[in-house]
């Protein structure tokens, strides 16, 4: 007599138990990609348009028309947040696009070329990678304002 082959959902079971992977992580993952999901279809998702005013809803208390209530000029808080988060999403995508292409041609450029071309890529290098990352994000933050030159001034 010949076992039962076992179903999708005990082998899922089976491989988690071997992995330990814990109830948080799963939690986490599926918070995130609901946000995720949430930013990418946002103009399906969001109730109201993010931009929409209403200035008989002013500093609105959370209800059943507006989720998480409304701000200064009656703008729906929950419409706000899905369309912001599209661009939290979308700037760091970006930025590791261009990163992952800046440092493929550096690479390519410095193995390609060698000798003193290589060293001073390398050297530059060492130079941008001695800076702490949260020195240069301050920075990079301070130099970002409109007036930034009149702030820095005593």
């Amino acid at each position: 007599m010949s076992r039962p082959t076992p179903t999708l959902a005990l082998k899922v079971m089976r491989s988690t138990r071997r992995r330990r992977v814990s109830v948080s992580w799963m939690i986490s993952v599926v918070v995130l990609g609901v946000f995720t999901l949430a930013a990418i279809f946002a103009p399906l998702v969001a109730p109201y348009d993010p931009d929409q005013l209403d200035f008989g809803a002013i500093y609105g208390d959370a209800t059943l028309a507006h989720w998480l209530g409304t701000d200064a000029l009656g703008r729906d808080t929950l419409s706000r947040i899905i369309y912001g988060a599209r661009t939290a999403l979308l700037a760091p995508l970006i930025v590791v696009i261009a990163s992952t292409i800046l440092g493929i041609l550096l690479g390519l450029v410095a193995g390609w070329r060698g000798g003193w071309i290589d060293a001073a890529i390398g050297r530059l290098l060492d130079v941008v990678l001695s800076f702490p990352a949260l020195l240069v994000a301050i920075l990079a933050a301070r130099s970002s304002a409109r007036d930034w030159w009149r702030r820095s001034l005593p």
